[in-house]
């Protein structure tokens, strides 16, 4: 029998709002914060993202890479649209000069 070392439970640091989707938490938090599980529970009359980390540090790698820009669900925010600061159109883009 396997037994594996204890779990503590923190605040998601990267979401924002309630939590109401455990799915989407769940993957947040092993993929943004490098817990090993993540989960929707209400404290105080909110519903919160919580993740869970073994409670030896020596065994939490950390997460993994900076997460994407953007609250909860978010992609993070789009490029801007063309001609925004970009290079000038090709041929000097005015009109003829005389």
């Amino acid at each position: 029998m396997n037994v594996e070392g204890k779990v503590c439970e923190k605040p998601s640091k990267t979401w924002f709002g309630n939590c109401k989707d455990t799915e989407k938490c769940d993957n947040r938090c092993m993929e943004w914060e490098g817990a090993k599980h993540g989960a929707c529970h209400q404290r105080e009359s909110k519903y919160m993202c919580f993740c869970y980390f073994d409670c030896d540090p020596s065994k939490n790698p950390g997460p993994p890479k900076s997460p994407p820009g953007g609250g909860e669900g978010s992609g993070g925010a789009p490029p801007p649209g063309g001609g925004e600061g970009g290079v000038p159109p090709p041929g000097g883009g005015g009109q003829p000069h005389a």
